[in-house]
C-alpha cells in the first residue's frame, strides 16, 4: 500500500500459544496476513525461523517466528531487532531483504521474565530481574556492562536526548547518574541527599535537564515540601542553593529554570485532579544559572487563579506555557519570556471537573492542546488565536511515545509538517486546520517513536500477535 507515495513496512511478531484476530480487514486497512492459530509441534517449532522477511507488492512483512516480543532499535546507523526474551540481536536488511544474528548480550544466560530496554544515544540499556532488585546493564560497541544491580526498576529517569539515566540503588541508598555517552557515573550518597524522601516521591522529586547536564531535587521536611536543589551530574556540583519552588523545569538550552514558586510562610495548596495531587501556585519563578544566577518572580495572576502543576517550554525556550484556574485547570497561558506578555484562552467547555489540559502547544496563530479524562480517552482541539475561537473539537486516542517502560502517555506528537494523532485506530496529521488520514489501519496503536536508520515512525499495533508498522518520513 502507499499511502502519500511513502512506501510502509510492516514487522510482526508471532506470540505463540495466542489465537490471532479473525476479522477480515476493511477496505483500505493495511493487508495483513492473518491465520488462525494452532497448538505448535516440537517439529513445526524447530522449522520455524527466527525471522522471516516477504516482500508484498509495496508492504515489507518481516515476521519473527520465534519470538514473544521484540524492541526495534538503530544500532551504528543500522536496524536491529531485539528477542526481549533471550536478548538476541539481529540485524535487518530492508533492501536485500536479509537478515543476520549479531549478538546474545545475555550470553546465553536464561532469566524468568522479559527484559526492559530504554534505548539511548548510545546502544541501549537493559534491566534485568533478580528477585528483590534489578540490574541495570549498558550495551554498547558488541560489549554489556554491568552498571548496577539494586535497582527497584521503576525508580529511573532518562534526560530528553537519552545520555543520562538517573536511578536509585535501594540497598545502598545512592542516587545515580550514568553517562552512557563516556561511561561516567556518579553517586550522591545519602549525606548529602534525603535519600528516603527520594525514594518515597521518586517521580517528583528527581528531574534531569534536558540534556542531561544537571539534576533537580525536590527538597522535603517531612512529608512538606520546601524547594528545590540542582547540582551537576559529572561531578554533583552544587548549581544553587535551596530556592523555595516546586516542579522545577529546565529551559531545553538548560539555562533557565522555570518553577511555581513557594511562600515559605503560606501552607502549600494542592488539588486531587485524576486521582493525582497537583501543587498550584499564584506566581511564577525564573532562575538563571549564568553569571552569579539570578532569581525572578513574575506577576501573580488575576482573579484569584492559581497556576496549576507543571510549566512546559517551548522549543525555542521564548515562551513558558502553564495552566491555571481555581479548582481545576480552565485557562492556557503562554507567556513570552522577553517582553513578559501573556497570551490566554480559557477552554470552557469542560463540564466535568476531572478533565485535565496537557498536550499544549502553539504553531503559527493556532493553538493545539489535549483534554483527557485517562490515559486513552482525549479530546483534540485547536483554536484559531486570530480568528473565531475553537475550530477543532475531536476525540481521539491516547498512545506512549517510546516503547520505554517509563514513556507518558501523550494526545499527539509535534513534527515538522504539524502534529501526528491517533483517531478510530489511524493515524492522522493535522497541518494547520487541514487534517489527512497518513496510515489506515483497524487495530488499536499502543506506541510510536521514530527510527532514523529507518527514516520513519514505528507504529507498535496492540493486537494477539504484536506488530510494528514502520512508516517512511522526513521529520
Amino acid at each position: 500500500m502507499i499511502v502519500g507515495k511513502r512506501t510502509i513496512i510492516i514487522l510482526m511478531v508471532s506470540l505463540l500459544g495466542l489465537t490471532s484476530c479473525t476479522s477480515e480487514p476493511q477496505q483500505g486497512d493495511t493487508q495483513l496476513v492473518l491465520e488462525e492459530a494452532t497448538p505448535t509441534t516440537a517439529r513445526e517449532a524447530a522449522e520455524k525461523q527466527k525471522v522471516s522477511l516477504n516482500k508484498n507488492q509495496d508492504t515489507i512483512i518481516v515476521k519473527g517466528e520465534l519470538y514473544e516480543d521484540f524492541t526495534l532499535f538503530e544500532y551504528n546507523g543500522f536496524t536491529h531487532l531485539i528477542n526481549n526474551a533471550t536478548g538476541e540481536v539481529i540485524e535487518i536488511s530492508i533492501d536485500d531483504l536479509s537478515w543476520q544474528v549479531k549478538e546474545d548480550f545475555l550470553n546465553g544466560v536464561d532469566y524468568p521474565t522479559n527484559i526492559a530496554i530504554e534505548k539511548t544515544t548510545t546502544g541501549f540499556l537493559y534491566f534485568l530481574d533478580r528477585g528483590k532488585y534489578f540490574s541495570l546493564h549498558h550495551y554498547f560497541d558488541g560489549e554489556s556492562t554491568l552498571i548496577n544491580e539494586w535497582l527497584c526498576k521503576s525508580l529511573y529517569k532518562i534526560s530528553s536526548d537519552k545520555s543520562r539515566i538517573a536511578f536509585l540503588d535501594n540497598l545502598n541508598k545512592k542516587l545515580y547518574v550514568y553517562n552512557v555517552n563516556n561511561n561516567n557515573l556518579y553517586g550522591f550518597s545519602a549525606d548529602r541527599l534525603n535519600i528516603n524522601s527520594i525514594i518515597n516521591h521518586f517521580d517528583e522529586a528527581v528531574t534531569l535537564s534536558p540534556k542531561g547536564g544537571f539534576i533537580t531535587i525536590q527538597i522535603r521536611e517531612g512529608e512538606e515540601i520546601v524547594g528545590f536543589k540542582s547540582y551537576g551530574t559529572t561531578k554533583g556540583t552544587l548549581i544553587h542553593d535551596l530556592i523555595y519552588g516546586i516542579y522545577p523545569r529546565w529551559s531545553n538550552n538548560e539555562k533557565i529554570i522555570g518553577y511555581l514558586y513557594l511562600d515559605k510562610n503560606k501552607e502549600l495548596v494542592k488539588r486531587a485532579i485524576q486521582d493525582k495531587t497537583v501543587y498550584l501556585s499564584s506566581k511564577i519563578g525564573l532562575y538563571n544559572r549564568i553569571g552569579k544566577g539570578s532569581i525572578n518572580i513574575l506577576t501573580e495572576l488575576e482573579d484569584s487563579n492559581y497556576i496549576m502543576g507543571p510549566l512546559k517550554w517551548a522549543k525555542d525556550d521564548k515562551s513558558l506555557i502553564f495552566v491555571s484556574g481555581i479548582e481545576r485547570g480552565i485557562n492556557i497561558h503562554l507567556m513570552d519570556i522577553k517582553r513578559r506578555s501573556i497570551i490566554s484562552y480559557r477552554d470552557n467547555n469542560q463540564e466535568n471537573t476531572c478533565i485535565n489540559i496537557h498536550d499544549v502547544l502553539k504553531r503559527d496563530r493556532y493553538l493545539i492542546y489535549t483534554t483527557s479524562l485517562n490515559n486513552s480517552s482525549y479530546n483534540l482541539k485547536v483554536v484559531d488565536l486570530e480568528g473565531s475561537g475553537i475550530i477543532i473539537n475531536s476525540q481521539v486516542k491516547g498512545f506512549k511515545n517510546s516503547r520505554g517502560d517509563n514513556a507518558d502517555y501523550i494526545g499527539f506528537l509535534e513534527i515538522k509538517d504539524g502534529i501526528m494523532y491517533v483517531k478510530n485506530n489511524s493515524l492522522y496529521i493535522l497541518d494547520g486546520t487541514d487534517s489527512h488520514i497518513f496510515f489506515r489501519n483497524k487495530y488499536p496503536i499502543k506506541a510510536i517513536e521514530y527510527i532514523s536508520s529507518l527514516g520513519g515512525f514505528v507504529v507498535y499495533l496492540e493486537k494477539a500477535t504484536t506488530e510494528a508498522v514502520i512508516i517512511p518520513f522526513d521529520v
